[in-house]
């Protein structure tokens, strides 16, 4: 392999934190294990569905990655009118739109995280011949990677078993990439930074990059309660933070909501939130787990109900069942039985240190490391 080369690697997924955390921490694996190796030439271009949000897109380019976008139709598993208006014009026409962006930016290996806005690119760099590497990070497969990965020389698996998914194809199971500072986070900072009261257990609640609304309406609804016995660092995403000042005077104007923390989303402060929290109450995609257990904290997980194909609660009773965490059905979730799995978890120190201990053993801290490797070793020379 030619180390003064130029390499360039594209990147493609959707355009949430979910796909763009994993893709940077594998950009930032991929720059530092190719300089062990002595390649110094990397170029990064994410080619995917636009991405209208400005977090994600800043964070990409903070990084030195070029953003192109590409459109896409999307693929669903229930019949709609939307379905043949995306299958008949928008996936060819996306299709059209990949050869040409592919061509100009022409890579030399593909990794995908999936979503249906990488079919597009998959096809027009299998078309080019460009070595592709897909991702799966859920422990069911999404339609869209079940559908590109023909065109892959290999698949990197989140979840052993999900292997089941692609019969005939090659697979191996790297865990999901999480930023390798994720467990580096201060506690001394996060008190500064959170204004932490002390005195109580402190929860991190986080509902994903977009947040989770029936989560938000729970912890708002019970607020009140839940401080009584608790101190809370809460990430309810953009669009209920615009409106959650107003709610919170309106509602709770005769109480002390001092050790409320409410935030939009967290980047580069997560990694102190995760330091300073004694337990995680979350969503259950495979990114979030993934990072829970990259900093050994139990939790309690509540899928997101109608997710494709059921991946969420499939997650989450995987995870579970190491003895990481608790599961909570949405429809079931009750104040008491919430802050009693919460206490539990939490006050019985046996409980308490072997779901520390299960979440340590699953962490697969080194997941980057290894897809940075595979993708190295299959650039195309």
């Amino acid at each position: 392999m030619p180390k003064f080369k130029l390499y360039k690697i594209m990147l493609t997924g959707g355009g949430t934190g979910g796909h763009i955390f994993p893709l940077l921490a594998v950009v930032q694996e991929l720059k530092r294990v190719a300089k062990t190796k002595g390649i110094v030439n990397l170029e990064f271009v994410f080619a995917g569905p636009k991405i209208n949000d400005k977090l994600w897109l800043g964070i990409l380019q903070k990084a030195g990655v070029k953003v192109v976008s590409v459109n896409a139709g999307k693929l669903r598993r229930y019949s709609s009118w939307q379905n043949f208006v995306d299958l008949a014009i928008k996936t060819p026409l996306g299709i059209l739109e990949a050869l040409w962006k592919v061509f100009w930016n022409m890579p030399d290996i593909v990794f995908s995280k999936g979503g249906y806005g990488s079919v597009p690119i998959i096809i027009a760099a299998s078309i080019y011949r460009v070595p592709i590497i897909i991702h799966e990070s859920d422990s069911v497969a999404g339609l869209a990677n079940k559908k590109a990965a023909k065109y892959a020389k290999l698949i990197a698996l989140g979840f052993p078993g999900a292997e089941n998914d692609f019969p005939n194809r090659e697979t191996v199971t790297t865990g999901v990439p999480v930023r390798t500072d994720i467990a580096a986070g201060s506690k001394e900072i996060a008190h500064q930074f959170f204004r932490i009261k002390g005195g109580k257990p402190i929860i991190l609640i986080i509902g994903g990059s977009q947040g989770a609304e029936a989560i938000n309406d729970f912890i708002l609804n019970n607020l009140e309660e839940l401080l009584r016995y608790f101190e809370i660092i809460h990430l309810t995403g953009g669009k209920k933070f615009e409106t959650l000042g107003a709610e919170l005077k309106a509602r709770f104007g005769h109480i002390d909501t001092g050790g409320y923390h409410p935030y939009p989303f967290l980047v580069e402060e997560l990694k102190e939130a995760y330091a300073i929290c004694d337990i995680v109450v979350a969503r259950s995609s495979a990114t979030v787990i993934s990072e829970i257990a990259a900093v050994a904290k139990p939790s309690i997980l509540i899928p997101l109900p109608g997710a494709a194909q059921d991946h969420q609660r499939i997650n989450a009773y995987n995870y579970a069942k190491t003895g990481a965490a608790i599961v909570m059905e949405q429809p079931n979730l009750a104040t008491h039985l919430f802050i009693d799995a919460l206490r539990e978890s939490l006050e019985n120190k046996k409980l308490n240190e072997s779901m520390i201990q299960a979440a340590k053993k699953f962490s697969k801290i080194d997941a980057a490391e290894k897809i940075a490797e595979i993708i190295l070793e299959n650039l195309k020379t």
